[in-house]
């Protein structure tokens, strides 16, 4: 489907872009390359630099306060108070580590075949896991389609019906916000929630951008993940302004994992912040479940117990001996509201930047059709995704390859010197050359940030602009 322009939640109107003072009056050459190139937010700084001036001696190894008070604000963001929460420093170990607690090298995972961790992680889920192998499924923009899930599992299920050359599919693992910048309803993820415990599975949920979909959708955190069947969360807050701090959350761990081993650092709980005196299972208390052929397709292949998850971040060194400064980030990043100004301003700072956009080559698209169709033309390119004509593609400087629902905006050229000046235009300004989805196109990934600025989106436009004037109409 040919998309023309992005969807805006409030008209023409959305103007949450950065400013201050010591606003940046220039544009960097990677001002909207990836939120991973944004500095830190000032709270986040003072909460770090306060957690220095704390008493001489704290306790190690997250045994501190404010690794208990960052478990406690994580937890009560997402609404779950049961929940155990195991802050670290990276979104990729996050996510390994994560789906290394249900899945063992004789399982296999799920996952979109554009997600992160099928992409972009150099195979970091199979070296935790022992080896587990993923398994691509496909969907538009990102979102992993219930039919291509559904066609899976059965497979799966008839697979194991006696055959040792098959993995176990233990895990599905989705995306929010996707890779496609793009966001799962909350209905949509307990569709696909509830057919993977149908048949026996786990959900996990990669939420690096966690709040930018909350933001965008309106709705809670809890509303989007637990509540919607998500077993075990990556929380990332890196993305969001904070300097290396993520967090895996597993929201029931007596049903998901089987309770915890207990204890750690001398301290009186099994996993940061979880409920003391839990007792250490053999196996995980998950139903005997079965696909329509009567076969199951999940079968543990070995304790998911706490301890053990807490003995994985151990070996994977994300365990720190100073967590208090890991921690001081996650509770700042959560407190007071800083989490949602930093996901409103990324957010509105991309529908800003996709409408002027959208503005800029309609007016130039108008400019070269006359008539009846460049009127067409016009309203074509400020249309919602979808409701153009894919007919008028040729007319306009470029298509939405992605709706921009979030942060990431994804621009779809023509394969041909005016396309490949457009690139150019925009790489300059940070953009970088993405796959294209679309047959015989070249697709360019702009990313906006909590602190992108006017000037920036001034220079993203003047760039893109001059871009056009310098190809005419090829």
């Amino acid at each position: 489907m040919f998309r023309l322009a992005p969807p805006t939640a409030a008209g023409r109107t959305l103007r949450c872009v950065a400013r201050s003072a010591s606003a940046r009056q220039f544009t960097s050459p990677a001002a909207f390359t990836s939120d991973n190139t944004r500095g830190v937010l000032p709270e986040v700084l003072a909460a770090i630099a306060a957690a220095n001036e704390a008493a001489a001696a704290v306790p190690a190894y997250g045994a501190d306060n404010e690794t208990q008070a960052a478990s406690q604000a994580v937890r009560a963001f997402l609404e779950a108070p049961r929940a155990a929460v195991l802050p670290l420093v990276s979104g990729i170990a996050s996510d390994a580590l994560a789906i290394a607690s249900a899945a063992g090298p004789l399982n296999a995972v799920l996952c979109h075949r554009m997600s992160h961790v099928h992409m972009w992680q150099c195979g970091a889920t199979a070296l935790f896991t022992g080896g587990a192998p993923l398994v691509p499924l496909g969907g538009d923009d990102g979102k992993v389609s219930p039919a291509e899930l559904a066609r899976a599992l059965e497979a799966a299920a008839a697979g194991l019906g006696g055959a040792v050359y098959t993995h176990a599919v233990s895990l599905l693992s989705l995306t929010q916000p996707t890779e496609a910048g793009t966001v799962y309803t909350p209905a949509e993820v307990a569709a696909l929630s509830s057919l993977a415990h149908k048949h026996g599975l786990l959900v996990h949920m990669d939420g690096a951008r966690l709040t930018n979909a909350v933001v965008a959708l309106g709705t809670t955190a809890a509303a989007l993940t637990w509540e919607a069947g998500v077993d075990i969360l990556s929380f990332g807050t890196t993305k969001g302004g904070t300097m290396a701090a993520e967090a895996v959350v597993v929201f029931d761990p007596d049903a998901s994992l089987g309770g915890s081993g207990g204890g750690g650092d001398g301290g009186d709980e099994g996993v940061d912040g979880a409920p003391a005196g839990l007792v250490a299972a053999t196996s995980p208390s998950l139903p005997s479940s079965s696909g329509t052929s009567g076969t199951p397709c999940y079968r543990p292949a070995a304790s998911l117990a706490l301890l053990d998850m807490k003995r994985r971040r151990k070996r994977a060194g994300h365990e720190l001996s100073k967590m208090r400064f890991v921690s001081a980030q996650i509770r700042a990043f959560l407190a007071d509201g800083l989490w949602r100004r930093s996901a409103e301003r990324a957010n509105a700072a991309a529908a800003t930047l996709a409408v002027r956009l959208s503005d800029a080559a309609a007016v130039e698209a108008a400019s070269h059709v006359g008539g009846e169709k460049g009127a067409a033309t016009t309203a074509a390119a400020t249309a919602a995704p979808g409701e153009g004509s894919a007919s008028l593609a040729a007319d306009v400087p470029f298509i939405w390859q992605h709706p921009v629902q979030t942060n990431q905006l994804f621009l779809s050229f023509p394969f041909n010197a005016r396309g490949d000046a457009l690139m150019s235009a925009l790489s300059a300004v940070g953009g970088v050359a993405w796959d294209s989805e679309l047959e015989g196109r070249l697709c360019m990934r702009l990313v906006t940030a909590f602190d992108t600025t006017e000037a920036e989106i001034d220079a993203a436009v003047n760039a893109f602009v001059k871009g056009l004037q310098s190809t005419g109409t090829q």
